[in-house]
């Protein structure tokens, strides 16, 4: 099945959920290191303990939570029905089920959500695992900036993205990877007129003889160098306050890392 349509993220989250699932559920595997890398974050800027945490596009629930199991009150928001119904389902087997609640639209409106539910005075808000940029860079703009409005004053902001410059240092044009009889072949292309990934994604059912096509979508997102989401999330109305492209250590970005974690605090 070959998707053309060009909301791509509503076409592979909400409609075709389960195929990429078996890729979301391997990332269970580094949620505890990037947990204490928050944690790391949240002490260091003076977040205080039991702290109201909003997860935008919070996929599985995986970060969530690992955070309210250390006792954070946390609110997830995701496109995905599925993923949303996933992630309730693990938080009542967690036993945290008090201290989080998922919902489910587009992060583009969580503001406008979160204000009709009475979810507001969000201490911390944290966007993991290159969720942002599907839509652009003026998308992406409006969105933090409306965030502001559901949170409390001196909130910080943690963004956990691709960094830009680690992928042209280290360009692959293709990639694939097998989990659970599921193929997941990427063909990529970064451009560099406008710096969009714009990749087709291939997934197929392994048999023994043979692959059987499941999904064919073209993925295409923004991705940004720090320089460049430094200069939005500001505009956005928050003041930048550090980087890190290892949280493990607290050690800066370089064209080394593969992901970079940035930090903003609420401005006025």
């Amino acid at each position: 099945m070959r998707l053309k349509e060009k909301d791509w993220a509503r076409q592979l989250f909400v409609k075709h959920p389960e195929v990429f699932l078996p890729w979301m559920e391997s990332m269970k595997e580094r949620t505890p290191p990037e947990t204490a890398g928050l944690l790391r974050i949240f002490e260091k800027f003076r977040i205080r303990k039991g702290a109201r945490v909003l997860d935008l596009a919070s996929g599985i629930g995986r970060v969530s939570i690992n955070l309210a199991k250390t006792g954070f009150e946390v609110v997830g928001v995701d496109i995905s029905p599925f993923y949303v119904e996933y992630a309730k389902r693990w938080a009542k087997q967690e036993k945290v089920g008090d201290r989080i609640r998922f919902y489910r639209f587009d992060m583009r409106d969580a503001a406008r959500q979160l204000r009709k539910r009475g979810e507001e005075g969000f201490e911390v808000v944290i966007n993991f695992g290159t969720s942002m940029g599907y839509y652009g860079e003026k998308e992406d703009i409006m969105t933090f900036r409306s965030l502001r409005g559901v949170t409390s004053p001196g909130a910080i902001l943690v963004i956990d993205t691709v960094n830009r410059d680690y992928l042209v240092k280290n360009f692959q044009q293709r990639a694939s990877s097998e989990l659970n009889g599921i193929e997941w072949h990427d063909s990529r292309k970064l451009n560099f007129e406008n710096s969009y990934m714009e990749n087709n994604w291939r997934f197929y059912r392994k048999t023994r003889d043979s692959l059987q096509l499941l999904l064919e979508v073209p993925v295409s997102h923004r991705v940004y160098s720090l320089h460049e989401l430094k200069q939005i999330i500001t505009s956005a109305g928050w003041r930048y306050l550090g980087s890190y492209g290892s949280t493990d250590r607290m050690t800066p970005v370089t064209t080394d890392s593969f992901h970079m974690t940035v930090v903003w605090r609420k401005q006025g």
